[in-house]
């Protein structure tokens, strides 16, 4: 689990909070370990966890240099547990009890599955030597190690049957589809409550997310305000959307980072549409 919070450490949050409530001792193995301020605060609570860092030298590399020290660790610690989750197989190729690959992430830069392109030519510095350093090592380490990882693990699953199909595609074998934990009943909101002309997207602050096109959407919808919600995985691709933003005069764009949930409930409630921009094929 890393220190950005987005839907797959949601998931490992709620997996560990359900376990915690059960009677269970539960303990995260990380990669750069966890900002538990910004958990406490998108969240509104933290599970009785522990955490053991899997990596030693966390801020002299870039985290896709700690994954293979992190995993031949990991596998040294698993020993001690009844049970071990890997619920971010699609980033770091540990076999554990439970393997959850969230689709087609590293899949889609180390084996050119059906959504390579989109992904591709959502990056324009993808061809860049600091991209080049960062990636390919990864993807080659990747690719040799997810087969391995997927064969060693008891049960495969993941979180939608697109995902599911894009995990068979690659590996030859079909996962079970377990979908990511939704809160309803803090989300819930009576039918009758009165809706504004306000869209809103929710996701990390990443190229693959095409926000870019939100600003361009917006100046064709001057009746609308629109709210972007999200942690940032890349700082620049938010500078970047601020600029757009700035100089086609979306005054009608509102760019929101690290939102409590209690204020993601209220936007929530408002809206009359929500928007997803990333392309799925």
């Amino acid at each position: 689990m890393r220190s950005i919070v987005g839907g797959g450490e949601r998931l490992a949050l709620t997996m560990a909070e359900a376990f915690a409530e059960m009677g269970h001792d539960v303990t995260f193995a990380t990669v750069q370990g966890i900002n538990w301020a910004l958990v406490h605060r998108i969240f509104g609570k933290v599970p009785r966890v522990r955490e053991i860092r899997l990596s030693p030298v966390a801020s002299l590399l870039p985290y896709t240099y700690q994954i293979p020290s992190s995993i031949l660790r990991f596998r040294k610690i698993s020993r001690e547990f009844d049970l071990t989750i890997n619920t971010q197989g699609e980033c770091v190729p540990a076999p554990a009890d439970m393997l959850y690959i969230q689709g087609g992430f590293m899949f889609t830069i180390s084996r050119h599955s059906d959504v390579y392109q989109a992904w591709h030519d959502s990056f324009p510095s993808w061809s860049y030597a600091t991209h080049r350093a960062y990636f390919t090592p990864y993807a080659w380490f990747f690719d040799r190690t997810i087969d391995e990882a997927v064969q060693d693990s008891s049960v495969l699953l993941t979180n939608s049957s697109y995902s599911a199909k894009i995990v068979e595609l690659e590996t030859g074998i079909t996962p079970e589809v377990l979908y990511p934990p939704v809160d309803i009943e803090r989300f819930s909101c009576p039918t009758s409550a009165p809706k504004e002309n306000l869209i809103i997207t929710v996701g990390r602050f990443s190229p693959d997310k095409r926000y870019e096109l939100i600003p361009r959407l917006a100046r064709l919808c001057p009746e609308y305000d629109f709210a972007v919600v999200g942690t940032v995985t890349s700082r620049s691709t938010l500078d970047a959307l601020k600029r757009q933003v700035s100089a086609i005069g979306a005054s009608n764009v509102s760019l929101l980072v690290d939102l409590p949930v209690a204020e993601l409930r209220r936007l929530y409630s408002r809206a009359k549409f929500y928007l997803h921009t990333k392309v799925c094929r």
